[in-house]
């Protein structure tokens, strides 16, 4: 019979971070080696995504754990705040670690898998997540493979009580994967950890079929042809940096049309702040792309301004794959583009550069369609979806023991 392949995924929708998920289900020799399972955090958005993104899906294991954030979200926004507040005075993740770590390990002591590949957004990341790793030790699960999507959160206040959470985690981990340099560091230099328990295996992407040209796409979003187009596809949260973009566009008289895709907590401010920079006719918010390949195809130009949590973002091999010029935040894709060969680096935080980059970009398509080609030949050496998963697979392989 043939070794058992687990993935275990917390998010609260199928966000970037599961793009991985994506090309491992999907790749043929890797189901022809292994069984592969699949258990989540049940949602709505998540279940949603999953079932549009996997069209072959493996054996799923849908599950409703106590989660501190979901019950945060379902109270009144005026109590939110009191209720986290209480929620870290009181080590409430580590007592559900805990309890989730019992629940979990029922499963895993079903399921028998040889290999347990946690996909964690960041660290401390889903609540789950960490309880998976406790769970896959005391289940006797071989290997524990756990991938860290971003860059990880330190101790303050806020994580008073979770150093031996932390370490127990680390404890119960073979091998902790992140997607570049950074990420690595920072997470050894956190969780105490020699080299060798961390790989660096850059992610891998596949593209998805357009569902619509690009004339069809600007149709839809309102977009003028004749317009160049800059699209920022993120989360609209304060670490992405949206508000030195726009701080940056307002620098241009001559400006392109910026699209801004995605939904988040930053959203009011930054409307307010579009209104004071009197930006209203340069800047479009659409909320929620479903297919961000759509988006892609009927930009010109992509930007990504993050600052400094975000290393490696999918989005940025994304648009590479496509052929688009890319802008983007030297702390986060320094080890993905080449300045001025296949993109262009600035940091947003000097939102004169983040302005001379843009306008060179909206005002030269000689410069565009350079930078864009030797994107696509780049992305097709480094970031396609099946070598970054035989990359994977040459892990479990060296982490298998003899009698599997």
């Amino acid at each position: 019979m043939k070794p058992r392949l687990h993935f275990h995924s917390d998010a609260e929708f199928f966000a970037g971070c599961e793009n991985m998920l994506v090309n491992f289900f999907a790749d043929e020799s890797l189901r022809r080696e292994y069984r592969i399972s699949f258990s989540y955090q049940r949602s709505e958005a998540y279940d949603a995504g999953l079932r549009w993104r996997v069209p072959e899906l493996p054996e799923l294991f849908a599950l409703e754990l106590p989660d501190a954030d979901v019950w945060a979200g379902r109270l009144p926004s005026l109590l939110r705040p009191i209720f986290k507040l209480l929620a870290r005075l009181f080590a409430l993740r580590v007592w559900l670690a805990l309890w989730n770590a019992w629940r979990l390990e029922r499963l895993f002591r079903e399921l028998s898998p040889q290999v347990l590949h946690i996909n964690n957004g960041n660290w401390p990341g889903g609540y789950t997540c960490q309880a998976a790793a406790l769970a896959a030790q005391r289940a006797k699960v071989p290997a524990v493979v756990y991938v860290v999507n971003n860059m990880a959160i330190g101790y303050g206040w806020r994580r008073w009580a979770e150093r031996s959470l932390d370490r127990a985690v680390a404890a119960a981990v073979d091998r902790f994967v992140v997607a570049s340099r950074a990420p690595a560091l920072r997470l050894r230099e956190i969780l105490s950890l020699p080299a060798e328990s961390v790989s660096i295996l850059p992610n891998g992407i596949a593209p998805r079929p357009h569902e619509e040209t690009r004339e069809q796409t600007r149709r839809r979003l309102g977009l003028p042809e004749q317009r160049v187009v800059a699209a920022s596809i993120a989360l609209l949260e304060r670490r992405k940096g949206h508000a030195l973009l726009l701080r940056a566009l307002a620098r241009l008289e001559r400006r392109p049309l910026l699209v801004i895709e995605g939904e988040g907590p930053e959203k009011s401010n930054l409307e307010a702040l579009l209104e004071e920079l009197g930006l209203s006719s340069d800047v479009r918010f659409i909320g929620r792309e479903r297919n961000i390949f759509d988006l892609l195809g009927a930009a010109d130009i992509l930007v990504e301004s993050s600052l400094g949590f975000s290393p490696a973002p999918n989005i940025v091999a994304e648009a590479m794959s496509q052929g688009l010029a890319v802008l983007a935040s030297v702390h986060s894709s320094s080890e993905q583009l080449e300045d001025g060969r296949t993109g262009l680096l600035v940091d947003p935080s000097d939102t004169s550069a983040l302005a001379a980059a843009l306008a060179s970009l909206e005002r030269d398509p000689a410069l565009r369609r350079r930078l864009g080609e030797a994107a696509a030949r780049a992305f097709a050496e480094k970031f396609a979806a099946g070598p970054a998963v035989e990359r994977y697979r040459a892990l479990y392989s060296s982490l298998r023991r003899p009698d599997w």
